[in-house]
């Protein structure tokens, strides 16, 4: 079956792009593929106030991860690898994007650090052993 050409469809073998953005019928941004100044991969999707929810990205070294955002635009959970050793990270925070909590599994077991409101380490397991997170995810989307 061979599909036409209409004014709602174009049909290429390939795009080229830094950057590709979904809309809805409103013009509101919905989902945006692009390439972020450092060069890395990343892909938004935006709630219907174009508040990004869901971010993809790689970092400039190729290591992933995901952030989950409230409706305010704060992370409140990112999963990552971790750059220097790719040990994945799971980091929750706060309304205000503080972190609460940070768990890391190592090869030989998981670390878990509890925070205040203020980023005070309140608890830790094992003893002596803090996980360490990403406490910013830069993800600028170009233009």
């Amino acid at each position: 079956m061979r599909h036409e050409e209409t004014p709602d469809r174009l049909m290429v073998g390939e795009v080229v792009t830094k950057r590709l953005v979904l809309s809805d019928d409103n013009g509101r941004h919905r989902a945006a593929l692009c390439v972020t100044p450092d060069g890395s991969p990343a892909l938004a999707l935006f709630d219907a106030a174009g508040t990004p929810r869901i971010k993809l990205a790689l970092r400039p070294d190729g290591t992933p991860y995901v952030i989950l955002g409230d409706a305010a635009g704060n992370t409140r959970a990112a999963l990552s690898l971790r750059p220097d050793d790719d040990n994945p990270t799971l980091q929750l925070a706060d309304s205000a994007g503080t972190p609460q909590a940070i768990l890391t599994l190592f090869p030989d077991g998981p670390a878990l650090a509890l925070f205040d409101p203020a980023g005070d380490n309140i608890w830790q397991a094992p003893p002596g052993r803090a996980p360490r997170g990403q406490a910013q995810y830069g993800f600028a989307l170009p233009g």
